[in-house]
This record gives structure tokens, C-alpha cells and sequence, in this order.
């Protein structure tokens, strides 16, 4: 098996594991329909980090957010997405209004006012911020949900799915899991350029969980810890 750079919307990917053809091996976020249509490697490959939401949004916007002092009142914010992320039915089943597009299109929709906040997990604002003088990061709010992503293969291809999460528990036994976490170039440093501490957490629920995934939540070594950093 060879590792193999292949731009593609998740959706297509997730079908061609599913059609056993070009590739064997997909990672994102998990949900019930996607372990229903493909096997899932159940070790959270980033601990949870996507349920981990801040938000980009455009300059001299941040005054509308301090306004901002509970769930609801960020109900009523516009917020962007996604097309097939699973992250668009999580926060509307939470009463969320989320206008999609596609991923390469999202900062210049947000420019354009189609939206009014973009969130992000921690680990991802930092590109576009360096890419566009006129987006900037919200400065108050993170949005917190159960978002784990997995590795998915072909539902008949079981030696692959039990060789993955053999190497992944290995990896966590020995350290070298959370080593590599924590000091990888894009996830260094980003709790604190973050500053969670700073900000209003809003836990929201995923019913988009299955059984398996929420019972995972109770193994804490698999998950982000905030003060690691």
C-alpha cells in the first residue's frame, strides 16, 4: 500500500473506500452513516481536536461578537460550512443557521457577507489568516462538540482495519502517539495562539455519535487534554 496525495470533496473519497477502487485508506470526521457504510479504525486520529471550534470572521467584525453572552445569541449568527463536512447537520440539529459551499470557496463567501462567522478547529485558522488581511480570528467564543475522526477502510478489508489500530494503540501505549501530536509543525503552539482561556466555551451535542463512538469518550488518554500545553 503507498501513500498518495489526492485532492477530492470527502464524499467522493468516502465512496470510492466504499466502491474498493483507487484508494484504501480515508481519514475525517466521523458520523453513524459513515461507520454504517464503511469500517472505521475507532481511535480519534486528531483526540477530538475538530470539536474544538474558533471562528474566522471579516475585519472590524469582532464588536458584533462581544455582544455575544450565550448560546442563543450566537444562534443568530450566520455561519459557514462545508457542504458534505459533518459539522453542517451538528450545528443545525443544535439551531444553528449554516449556508454551505465548497471548501476552496468559504473565505471568499464570508468576504462577500453570504456569512458572518467561519469556524474552525484550532489547528486551521492559521493559513488563511496569513492568506487574507481582511479576515481576522474571533477573539471570544469556541464552540465545543464530540468530532472525532478516525481512519476508514472498506467494510470487507478487516486485516488493513486491525493492522491500523494495532500500529495506533501501539503508538499510544509508547508515548510516541501524543509526542508527535503535540510537536507536529500544524498542531504546535496552537492552544496557546488560541487562547481558550480567554474564551466562552458553548458545548453543543453531536446526536450524529454512534454508541461506539460515545463510549470512547470515556477513554480520556484517546482525547485532547488543555493542559498539555
Amino acid at each position: 500500500m503507498n501513500a498518495a496525495m489526492i485532492q477530492m470533496p470527502q464524499g467522493r473519497a468516502l465512496k470510492i473506500v466504499a466502491d474498493n477502487t483507487i484508494i484504501d485508506v480515508v481519514w475525517t470526521m466521523t458520523s453513524i452513516e459513515r461507520e454504517d457504510q464503511l469500517q472505521a479504525i475507532y481511535v480519534p486520529l486528531l483526540k477530538g481536536l475538530m470539536g474544538y471550534r474558533i471562528g474566522l470572521i471579516r475585519k472590524n467584525d469582532q464588536a458584533k461578537f462581544d455582544n455575544i453572552h450565550s448560546i442563543e445569541d450566537i444562534k443568530k449568527t450566520l455561519i459557514g460550512q462545508g457542504a458534505d463536512w459533518p459539522d453542517v447537520p451538528i450545528l443545525n440539529s443544535n439551531g444553528f443557521t449554516v449556508t454551505s459551499g465548497s471548501d476552496s470557496r468559504l473565505i471568499a463567501m464570508l468576504l462577500k457577507g453570504r456569512f458572518d462567522y467561519y469556524p474552525r478547529s484550532i489547528h486551521e485558522p492559521w493559513r488563511d489568516l496569513d492568506r487574507y488581511p481582511d479576515v481576522v480570528l474571533e477573539r471570544r467564543i469556541l464552540l465545543k462538540y464530540p468530532a472525532p475522526i478516525y481512519f476508514f477502510v472498506n467494510k470487507d478489508n478487516t486485516s488493513l482495519a486491525q493492522r491500523i489500530e494495532y500500529g495506533l494503540r501501539k503508538a499510544i501505549d509508547d508515548g510516541s502517539f501524543d509526542d508527535l501530536f503535540y510537536n507536529h509543525p500544524i498542531t504546535q503552539g496552537m492552544l496557546s495562539k488560541s487562547d481558550l482561556d480567554n474564551r466562552t466555551e458553548f458545548v453543543l451535542y453531536n446526536p450524529f455519535l454512534s454508541k461506539k463512538s460515545a463510549d470512547l469518550l470515556n477513554e480520556t488518554q484517546l482525547w485532547l487534554t488543555l493542559k498539555q500545553q
